[in-house]
C-alpha cells in the first residue's frame, strides 16, 4: 500500500475541499472550523490566508482568480485583492452550513448542506444567474462530488449512509436521473470528499480510516489505497504541473492529541487528475434569487 507524507504542517481544525488553481499555480483549501481559506504557492512554497471569517464549507474558482465561498447562511463572493461581497442569503432553518461544492462545465453549482436535524440537509443546485433549486432532501450529511471525463456520469457521496450515488447527467440541462448506489461502504469509517483522475476511475477519502481508495468506475471495485497520516481524511484532489499529485486534507477532531490530524498531506498515486470546472457566478449587484421547482425525487433516508 502506497503512503502519503506530510505535506503542510499546520494543524488546521478542520482542513477540507482541496483546488488546484492552475493559473496561478497554487493548491487552495479550506479550514471549515477555523473560519480560513488557504493557498499554498508552489512556485515559492508559501502559505497565505486568503480569507478570514464565517465558516466557508467550501468554494468554486471562478475565471478572474476570485472565489465564490459557500459559508453559513450565504453565498459569498471573495475577490482576487481579499475583498467579501455577500451574493445571496441562503434562509434554511434545516442547515447549519454548507458542505461540499462542484462546478460543471456550463459553470453551475451542486451544493450540499450539513443537517441541523438528522434528515433536514439538501443538495442544491445554482444558476449562474444566481436562481437556485432543491435537488434532494432528506439528507443529513451531503459530501463529496465529481463528474466522469465524458461527463454522462454524477458521484454524490452521502457519508452517513456510508454510500456513493451515481447517476447519469444531461449537462446540457444539469439534470440527474437513474440513481444507483455506486459503493456502499461497511462499518464505523465514513467517505468524506471525492475526486475522478483522468482514466476515470474514483477516489474517496475515507474518514476514521486513515486512507484514500481507488474505485474503478463500472462496478465500483476497490482498485488501491493510500495510507494517510491521519485517522480522519476529509477530502482530495490532484494538482501540479502534469496533475500528478494528490493533496489530502484532514481534520483534528481531538486537539489535545500529539498527532498530524488537521494537516494536509501528499502522495503520489501514479496516475494524473483533471482540472476542476469554473463557476461563472454573476457577481455584480445584488441579485435576490427565489428557490425555485423541486427538480429531482427525493433520495430516501439519511
Amino acid at each position: 500500500m502506497k503512503k502519503a507524507s506530510l505535506f503542510v504542517r499546520t494543524r488546521f481544525k478542520l482542513s477540507e475541499h482541496p483546488e488546484w488553481d492552475q493559473p496561478r499555480n497554487r493548491l487552495l483549501w479550506t479550514d471549515i472550523d477555523g473560519g480560513g481559506v488557504y493557498a499554498y504557492h508552489a512556485d515559492t512554497g508559501a502559505l497565505e490566508q486568503l480569507y478570514q471569517g464565517p465558516k466557508v464549507g467550501a468554494f468554486t474558482q471562478q475565471g478572474d482568480g476570485s472565489l465564490i465561498l459557500f459559508r453559513e447562511s450565504d453565498v459569498a463572493w471573495l475577490s482576487p485583492e481579499g475583498k467579501v461581497q455577500v451574493l445571496w442569503k441562503v434562509s434554511d432553518p434545516g442547515m447549519v452550513r454548507f458542505n461540499d461544492v462542484i462546478a460543471d462545465p456550463a459553470g453551475r453549482v451542486f451544493a450540499g448542506t450539513i443537517a441541523a436535524t438528522p434528515g433536514s440537509a439538501v443538495l442544491y443546485q445554482f444558476e449562474p444567474d444566481g436562481e437556485f433549486d432543491v435537488l434532494f432532501r432528506n439528507a443529513t450529511c451531503p459530501n463529496g462530488m465529481g463528474f466522469s471525463p465524458d461527463m454522462r456520469t454524477f458521484y454524490w457521496t452521502r457519508s452517513s449512509r456510508r454510500q456513493i450515488l451515481a447517476f447519469d447527467y444531461d449537462v446540457a440541462l444539469g439534470a440527474l436521473s437513474n440513481e444507483r448506489v455506486f459503493v456502499q461502504f461497511q462499518g464505523d469509517p465514513k467517505p468524506d470528499g471525492l475526486a475522478v483522475d483522468s482514466e476515470g476511475c474514483i477516489w474517496s477519502a475515507v474518514w476514521g480510516a486513515g486512507m484514500v481508495v481507488r474505485f474503478e468506475p463500472k462496478e465500483g471495485r476497490e482498485m488501491s489505497r493510500i495510507e494517510v497520516p491521519s485517522q480522519y481524511p476529509t477530502s482530495l484532489c490532484f494538482w501540479g504541473a502534469q496533475l500528478e499529485l494528490l493533496a489530502i486534507t484532514s481534520e483534528r477532531p481531538h486537539p489535545e492529541a500529539d498527532t498530524d490530524d488537521g494537516c494536509v498531506f501528499l502522495a503520489e498515486p501514479g496516475v494524473k487528475g483533471v482540472l476542476p470546472f469554473l463557476s461563472h457566478i454573476v457577481t455584480a449587484g445584488e441579485p435576490q434569487p427565489q428557490v425555485g421547482a423541486f427538480l429531482g425525487a427525493a433520495a430516501a433516508g439519511e
